[in-house]
Parts: C-alpha cells; structure tokens; sequence
C-alpha cells in the first residue's frame, strides 16, 4: 500500500489538476510538482489529476479517490468553476459509484453523501 493521503496532497493535486486541465503546464511537470511539494506518490497523483478531468468532463473515472479529496474536488469546483461543471462533477462522481458497485459489489456511501451535499446546492 502506498503512502496516506493527505489534505496538503488533495489540496497540492487539485491545484495542479487545474493547470494540466486549462493546459498551462504539461503532465509530466505537474506530476513533478505534485511529488516533490506534497510527497504524493506519482501513481496516486496521476489517478487524482484523471479523476479531476473525469469530473470536470462528467465522464466515469476507475479510480476510487477517498472522502475528503471528494469533498475538496466538488467544493474546489463549486468555487473556481462555473455551476454546469459542478453538475458535471457531480454526474462523474455518480457515474464512479455505479461502477464501483457493479464491480465490487460494495456502495460507497460517504461518497454518496458528499455528492448529495452538492446536488442540493
């Protein structure tokens, strides 16, 4: 298992997912940045930084990011975007819990909550 994910982390990827979606800086440097700031593993930062594009996309993501980057991603995009990318965000986060039960089985409950939070907004 790699390394505990952090607030600084979340917070350092998201900055960073931001850049790499508006193409102000490349993937290979973001992940850079991400790994010498935050300490955050390079395989981890990758998978935040596609979740963060998946959302603003509105498309599934495959990888499970835990409650508080969730929370941070949505709230982060609630503030710096416009509400149609929060919807967006919201769908893809929808989207990722179906397929988390359709493979696993299992519900991911707080992530379902934290998506609630922001569908009532």
């Amino acid at each position: 298992m790699g390394k505990k994910i952090t607030q600084d982390m979340i917070e350092t990827s998201y900055e960073f997912a931001r850049k790499v979606y508006d193409r102000n800086i490349e993937l290979k440097k973001a992940l850079d940045e991400i790994e010498l700031k935050s300490g955050m593993e390079r395989g981890s930062a990758l998978a935040y930084l596609n979740v963060f594009c998946c959302m603003l996309d509105g498309k599934e993501y495959h990888r499970t990011i835990n409650e508080a980057a969730t929370d941070y991603f949505l709230s982060s995009i609630k503030r710096d975007y416009s509400y149609d990318h929060l919807k967006s965000a919201c769908s893809a986060a929808k989207k990722h819990v179906e397929y988390y039960f359709r493979i696993r089985g299992g519900r991911l409950k707080s992530i379902e909550k934290v998506i609630n939070k922001y569908l009532t907004v």
